[in-house]
């Protein structure tokens, strides 16, 4: 999996690379336009199951959208904020979003939305030492390999875990993800 993602990584460079050579003149609308249409879907690609849990993976795809941000705004200043950038711009960190499709993910498949039947993988916590906030938790899986921490199951349950009953319980998919961004 790490292989195909360096190709995602290099694609979505590659692309960036084509943007800032042939949109270098454009307004801060198109090159945003532009880069969530050309660059974003590849860096997404996945990105329910594939979701990385090292701190220099997850920085590396980092740097991709921090880098779009400041083409851009147009800011290339040495001290020019980037967080500022991607504040105005509107723009969530790649993990954040990440996070939200995870559990937009498992919120189809707790109400029979996608062909995967959550009672193979989810068990429903019955111990009231089970850390969350809502009434619809399952019991943590534990690994100890450092390949399956990153899985889809073992990260997604435990922030699946501490959502509030109002999002959790959300009667359709368009408004558990309005909950979930707010």
């Amino acid at each position: 999996m790490e292989c195909a993602h360096h190709e995602y990584n290099q694609e979505s460079q590659q692309n960036s690379g084509f943007l800032r050579r042939n949109l270098w003149f454009c307004n801060e609308e198109v090159k945003t336009c532009t880069y969530n249409m050309l660059v974003r879907p590849i860096l997404e690609y996945a990105g329910e199951v594939w979701d990385p849990h090292s701190n220099i993976q997850k920085q590396r795809i980092e740097m991709i959208q921090r880098r779009a941000a400041r083409f851009c705004c147009s800011d290339f200043k040495r001290y020019s904020s980037v967080t500022t950038m991607l504040a105005r711009l509107c723009w969530d960190t790649l993990e954040e979003r990440r996070r939200r499709n995870r559990l937009t993910m498992l919120y189809k498949i707790t109400k029979g939305l996608v062909g995967i039947e959550g009672k193979h993988y989810l068990m429903p916590a019955n111990d009231t030492r089970t850390r969350g906030s809502n009434s619809l938790k399952f019991q943590r899986l534990y690994t100890r390999l450092d390949v399956h921490k990153g899985s889809f199951f073992v990260n997604t349950v435990a922030d699946w875990n501490e959502l509030p009953d109002e999002v959790v319980n959300s009667p359709t998919v368009e408004v558990f993800k309005q909950r979930l961004h707010h």
